[in-house]
Parts: C-alpha cells; sequence; structure tokens
C-alpha cells in the first residue's frame, strides 16, 4: 500500500500522462491534464459571461454570496463535529448548532437602520438531559424491563402516541393505589379517542397570549411525582378475548387499565422552579438577574430564553431545553435508515446512517398542540429531536450547503422573525430543507452559481409553506409545521418570501449586509455601498466608448502598467495610444464628478429593477469590484485559511479578468495589471504548497482521482491517510500539511487539480490567460 492511497485505489482512474515529445493534430480534442483543466476554465468562463450579458440579476447575486463568508476556516471549525457529536453522548448539556456557534464568533446581526442592537445570527441551543431523575426503558432497544424497585430513580416505559414524532412516557415502579383515584384524575378512554384531531384539521389561526416572565408566572410549579397522572386505558387484548369474557358479571377492571404517565406540561413547569433556577442556570453560567428575565411561551413549549454573558459581559439569548435521553427509535425512522423502495442516494451514505443509528436522541416535554382542550392527549406527548445526529450530518454538508444555510438564516432575522416573534417558522426548519437538498442532490451546489440555487431554495420553502406540510428529515411521516400553533405566522413568513421572489438581489443583500463581522482579522467585508451606487447610477446610458481597431487591441493587451513607458512600433500607435488615454482619463474624472454629486447611497431600494442587459461602463465597474474583492478574499484566506481556498478565490478573479479582457479594450491594461497579480499570488502559494509536499515525503497527488469526490466512493481512503501519517512521523512536517493531508479527498482532489495546473502547463501564462 502506498502512503495515503492503497494499489487497488491507486489504479482507479489514473491521470492521463503527457509525453513531453507528443504532438496534437490542429483540431483534436486535448486530453492532457492542462488541456482538461483549460476545458472546464473555458465552461465556467462561459457561464459568468452568459450570466453577464443575459442575466445580470443573477451574475451579481452569485458574486455577492461567494464574496461572503461566516466561518474562518471551514475544515478546521467543522471537520471534527463528527467525532464531537460521538463524544458529546456523555456530556451534561448537548448542543445541536456546532457550525452555528463557530458562526456566531466571527459575525454579528445588527441592522443599519431600525433596531440597531447587535443579535447573534441564530439563537443558540441547550438541551439539558434529566435522566439523572428518571430511567427511560425502550421496548425497541432494551431487551429486559427493568423490575420494579430495581432503581431509586422514576422509571418510565416508551409508548406509541398517534402522531409520528411524539411518544408517551407510561410509569413502570408506580406503587399507588389505584383504588384512591378520583374521577377527575382519569380520562375516560372513549371521550380520549374521539378527541384526536384528524390530519386535515385546521391550526388555530389566533396569534395568543405574549410569553412571560419566568418568575412571574402564577402557575403552581409541582414536584416530580406530582408530574404524574392517572389515565384509564382500554387493555390490549380484550376484544380478542371477548368471548372468553363472562359478560354477565363484566366489570370495568376486566376492560380499562389504570395506568399512570409523565406529562410533558407538568414536567416543564416543575423543570423551570424546581431544576433550572436552583442548580442548571448556575451550571450554565447564567446569572440570577438573567435567570429572572428568563421567558416562557405557551407557543414555544419545552423552552426557556434566557442570555448568558461572555466574558466581557455582553448578552446572548439561548434556549435552554430539559430532554430525556433514549435509544435511537428504528421504527419511527424506519424510511430514514432504509430508503424509499427503489430510491438511492448519494447522502447520506449507508456507513454514515449506521453511525447516525449508534447516537441517541432525546424526547423533549412538548407535546402536540392545538386549540386548547381539542387534543387533551398533547400533554402527555413528548417530541423527539436528534441534537446529535444534526451535529453529525453538519459536519458532512459542503460548504455551499452550509453557506446557503447562512442566508437563509440572515433573511429569517431581517424579514421573518421581527413579524412573527421567533414562532411558527423557527432556524431549525432552514436546517431541515438543506438536509433534504442534500439527499436530493449532494453534488450539484457550485460555487459560482450559487444565486440560482438559493433562489430555487426560497421557492421551494415557500411552496411549503403554502402547503402547510413539511417532511421531518429523520420521521418522514412527521409534518414539522402541522405542531405550529399559529397558521397565521405561516402566512407571514411566506408573504416575506413572495416579497424577497420580486426583488430577490436587493432583498438579499439588504440581508447579508446586515451581518457583520466580529473582528478585523477575518475576511474583507464585500463594499455594498460602492456595490449599490454601481447598480442605481443611470448616468452611465449616455456614456459612449471609443472605438479600438484590432490592431491597438492587441497593443493594450501587452501594456502591463499605466507608470511603465510603452515602446510604440510607429507613430500611428503612439498616437493611438495617446488618445485612448486621453479619453480613458476623462471617463475616470466623470466617474469622479458624478460621485461627488450623488453622494452615498445609504438605502437599498427595494423597487429596483435590474437591466435586461448592462452597458459596458456599468459591466466593467462590476467586473472590477468584484476582481478587487476575489483577490482581497485570497488574501485573507491565505493568512486565515488553507491555500486551496486562497487558490479558489485567484481562480475566480481570473475567471472575471479574462472576461474584464474581452469586454472593453480600453481596460486592457488594467486587465493585465490583475492577471500579473494573480499570477505572482498564485506561483507564490503553488511554491509553498510544492515545498510543503516535499518536506513531506512520499505524497504523489497526480495519482489521485480527477472527479470530484463524490460521497458514494469507498471512504477507506482516510483510514489510509491516517496510516500514513503513522508511519512517517519521523519526517518533518509542516503543520499545514498535516492538515491538510487529514481533510477529506475532496480537499486533495483540489489540491491535484492545482498542481496540474501547474506541471503539465505548455503554453506561456499569457497566451492561455
Amino acid at each position: 500500500m502506498g502512503l495515503f492511497v492503497s494499489k487497488e485505489r491507486k489504479n482507479k482512474r489514473r491521470l492521463p500522462k503527457v509525453s513531453k515529445g507528443s504532438s496534437k493534430r490542429p483540431g483534436a480534442k486535448d486530453s492532457s491534464d492542462a488541456g482538461i483543466l483549460r476545458f472546464r476554465d473555458e465552461q465556467i468562463i462561459c457561464a459568468i459571461r452568459r450570466d453577464l450579458n443575459e442575466t445580470p440579476e443573477t451574475f451579481v447575486l452569485n458574486n455577492v454570496l461567494m464574496g461572503t463568508m461566516f466561518l474562518r476556516n471551514y475544515q478546521e471549525e467543522i471537520g471534527r463535529a463528527a467525532q464531537e457529536a460521538k463524544n458529546a453522548q456523555e456530556s451534561s448539556f448537548w448542543e445541536p448548532n456546532v457550525v452555528m456557534e463557530k458562526a456566531n464568533k466571527n459575525v454579528i446581526y445588527r441592522p443599519i437602520h431600525g433596531r440597531n442592537m447587535a443579535e447573534p445570527l441564530v439563537t443558540r441551543r441547550i438541551y439539558v438531559p434529566m435522566n439523572e431523575y428518571v430511567d427511560v426503558f425502550d421496548p425497541e432497544n432494551d431487551y429486559e424491563e427493568p423490575q420494579e424497585h430495581s432503581s431509586s430513580r422514576y422509571q418510565v416505559r416508551i409508548e406509541d402516541s398517534k402522531r409520528p414524532g411524539f411518544v408517551k412516557l407510561q410509569r413502570i415502579n408506580d406503587l399507588a393505589d389505584h383504588d384512591g383515584i378520583s374521577l377527575k384524575d382519569i380520562i375516560e378512554a372513549a371521550s380520549s379517542n374521539i378527541s384526536g384531531s384528524s390530519d386535515t384539521d385546521s391550526i388555530s389561526t389566533s396569534i395568543g397570549t405574549e410569553p412571560q416572565l419566568l418568575k412571574e408566572q402564577n402557575a403552581d410549579f409541582p414536584s416530580l411525582d406530582d408530574c404524574f397522572v392517572f389515565r384509564k386505558i382500554k387493555k390490549a387484548d380484550v376484544d380478542i378475548q371477548l368471548e372468553d369474557l363472562d359478560y354477565k358479571n363484566l366489570k370495568e377492571e376486566d376492560v380499562f387499565s389504570v395506568v399512570s404517565y409523565l406529562t410533558s406540561r407538568r414536567f416543564m413547569k416543575h423543570f423551570q422552579k424546581q431544576v433550572f433556577q436552583k442548580s442548571i442556570a448556575e451550571q450554565l453560567g447564567i446569572s440570577q438577574n438573567d435567570v429572572d428575565h428568563g421567558m416562557v411561551d405557551r407557543h414555544s413549549p419545552g423552552k426557556i430564553f434566557c442570555n448568558v454573558r461572555d466574558e466581557n459581559g455582553n448578552a446572548y439569548p439561548v434556549e435552554v431545553l430539559p430532554c430525556l435521553k433514549c435509544p435511537w427509535p428504528y421504527k419511527q425512522t424506519y424510511q430514514f435508515c432504509e430508503g424509499s423502495p427503489g430510491a438511492k442516494t448519494q447522502w447520506p451514505t449507508d456507513k454514515m446512517i449506521d453511525e447516525v443509528k449508534q447516537y441517541q436522541c432525546v424526547l423533549v416535554p412538548k407535546g402536540f398542540s392545538r386549540k386548547r382542550g381539542d387534543y387533551p392527549e398533547g400533554d402527555l406527548e413528548w417530541e423527539i429531536h436528534f441534537p446529535l445526529a444534526e451535529r453529525y450530518l453538519e459536519a458532512f454538508l459542503l460548504p455551499e450547503q452550509i453557506n446557503c444555510y447562512f442566508v437563509f438564516l440572515a433573511i429569517f432575522k431581517e424579514y421573518i422573525q421581527p413579524s412573527t416573534k421567533g414562532l411558527g417558522v423557527v432556524p431549525e426548519h432552514f436546517l431541515n430543507l438543506i438536509l433534504t437538498e442534500a439527499e436530493a442532490n449532494y453534488s450539484n451546489w457550485a460555487s459560482h452559481q450559487l444565486g440560482p440555487r438559493l433562489l430555487g431554495l426560497i421557492d421551494r420553502f415557500s411552496n411549503i409553506l403554502s402547503a402547510g406540510k413539511m417532511r421531518d428529515f429523520f420521521i418522514r411521516r412527521k409534518n414539522v409545521l402541522k405542531n405550529r400553533s399559529a397558521k397565521r405566522r405561516l402566512d407571514i413568513a411566506n408573504k416575506a418570501l413572495h416579497r424577497i421572489k420580486e426583488s430577490p438581489l436587493m432583498m438579499i443583500i439588504r440581508a447579508l449586509r446586515n451581518v457583520r463581522y466580529t473582528s478585523g482579522n477575518f475576511y474583507p467585508p464585500l463594499d455594498y455601498k460602492e456595490l449599490l451606487r454601481i447598480l442605481y447610477v443611470k448616468e452611465w446610458d449616455d456614456m459612449t466608448m471609443t472605438h479600438i481597431s484590432d490592431k491597438e487591441d492587441e497593443f493594450f493587451g501587452s501594456v502591463s502598467s499605466l507608470d511603465e513607458k510603452p515602446k510604440f512600433k510607429d507613430a500611428e500607435t503612439q498616437l493611438a495610444y495617446v488618445n485612448a488615454r486621453r479619453q480613458k482619463q476623462k471617463l475616470v474624472e466623470r466617474r469622479k464628478r458624478l460621485n461627488d454629486r450623488k453622494g452615498s447611497v445609504d438605502s437599498i431600494n427595494d423597487d429596483w429593477e435590474c437591466e435586461k442587459h448592462l452597458d459596458r461602463p456599468k459591466k466593467v465597474a462590476l467586473l472590477k469590484l468584484f476582481i478587487k474583492h476575489h483577490l482581497e478574499m485570497a488574501n485573507a484566506s491565505l493568512r486565515i485559511s488553507t491555500e486551496t481556498q486562497a487558490l479558489f478565490y485567484l481562480k475566480q478573479a481570473w475567471y472575471l479578468t479574462r472576461i474584464l479582457k474581452e469586454e472593453n479594450p480600453l481596460w486592457a491594461d488594467e486587465a493585465v495589471r490583475f492577471l500579473e497579480e494573480i499570477r505572482r499570488e498564485e506561483s507564490k502559494i503553488i511554491i509553498e504548497m510544492q515545498t510543503n509536499i516535499r518536506n513531506f515525503g512520499s505524497l504523489n497527488v497526480l495519482n489521485l482521482e480527477e472527479e470530484r469526490y463524490e460521497v458514494g466512493d469507498d471512504l477507506e481512503t482516510l483510514d489510509d491517510v491516517q496510516m500514513g501519517l503513522d508511519n512517517c512521523v519521523h519526517r518533518p512536517v509542516d503543520a499545514e500539511v498535516h492538515q491538510q493531508v487529514r481533510n477529506t479527498k475532496v480537499k486533495l482532489k483540489t489540491l491535484s487539480r492545482s498542481f496540474s495546473n501547474n506541471y503539465f502547463q505548455e503554453e506561456p501564462l499569457e497566451d492561455i490567460r
């Protein structure tokens, strides 16, 4: 076995070798590595040029999304999330949104206009397992039911509920005297069976009461023993044994049994008063003042809303959810685990599903909520959540999928949350949408075409809200929107999405502009002020561009700097150069006068409509803006992220520079300067990567597969990588190389393509670009 790839893997789809002395027939397809890369580059350039010429709004949106970052180093910040999910099972508190926890350290949400208060992009969720008080027995996974009195803790058995995604907890070690139970404590089985509403029932449309302060609630806070209630239920086998019953002397005990259930509503009240305020708040670092200002909302049962403070005293909201840990509910998640008949998906893989099934889930004291009194069993039900499974799967999402998730959260903060107060649509719905879309199509998330993908997700989510049906990712029979207590809030959220679909670019820019970076040692923010000025300006319609002949165009392509004294072949060429420079200087001076007269653009016009075809000066201005920003992103990536990401942004800048050079000959000299800067930075990065690889040892990245990594491929290569690291620890290894090699095959293949482009390049850089 080689250092990183086994022999079997090496023999699969090797890159074609290039013969130094080979010559190709004119018009023949170049099958070399450099030829393949150039062909791919030309395809991407054609797609970008088509967007710029035919759908400029899409072009701008793609580059805005590409130039917005939420994580410092994607691989470093979430690469270990899968392993952390496994270790978190023994933790006192569970937090599912590891990705968001990292993002909240890098960005905040603070509107420019209106409420100018800094908020995290998403509220932190903390699950608090309470299994030290209650033992949960699952008949699906536990073969032997615990005996009564076998534990000093309360013991409950999981029982199926009528609603998918919910269960009831029946007490096992119950010594209560059933004869002493009053009638008011028992709900007749018949009335309980007919009280549940059907799947087609309408959800309540009332907004309801406002949240209450935790300390001001008037309700009693029961002890844990008071959280159990008695119910009279029909015996499971009574109908089968009907002929054996003595119908003349038939008693109620022959047909019904009295059992005790742990109610979710009373348990939540017990947690609020007896557990959270006395012990959990202190363990989470929540001050008494913040505890006193904690909130509860009957429309969001199972949660306590309060603040925690960082070392600087800044307050950040959290949601505290008490829960009970239990094994993975295979019966409820059968479709997720086994898949639909005849359906085959790339993601999640069978290996990932097997890993997920080893994680525990939690039961949250949140019953199926409808109109008050419409569904009495709602007080007995507990909702199944999968915080560790979510945490694990987030680690395997592509960066583009995570980026769409973040943009959805920014849209939620800007347009939905202020009207719905965080009820109805919640951030978990967006994660559910991203997971579902990743399962349906894992690989088709191109970075340079992320705008149409995001708009497609917005349209899909709008249709979901209109239908009021959204399938849970893990429990496929569960409708996550059916348990929302106010349909009106879903309609409000859908109206916001409709406004975004009418003016997507401006609405998304408004949301992203309010996402601020928390540190100067991060990526450079996009200059939205300059972008809006370019988009809004109309005076460019009257500008005319001087015609330049093909000979003059050829000349401008060779000039590298305005400060260098050019050499001319004849006087005519020199005269053409001087005239072109004068015309260009006039355009620059006119642009400066327009800036001084127009002033800054501080507000966004939602009614703005993008032209179907942009004027050439506006195209040039947009291209230059995004080229400069991508170059800045490359420099920042080299400083705080990886060389691979830096090369990615240099490549994007190179694509736009190629288009700039072809778009307007007057700016050809500036395009050449951009190309030279890109070439210098790229050469510097590749030389550094070559040095790292040589220092590392016998890693031959050119033997890796050319195709992009597919999740369905063999995953054992990561084990080979780890074994290779263990076998060469005696060699001097740069820390950055260690990090690169430990990352996924995706990164290694990207590295391979970068080296291939450098090694097999047969033409001068100026001719290729």
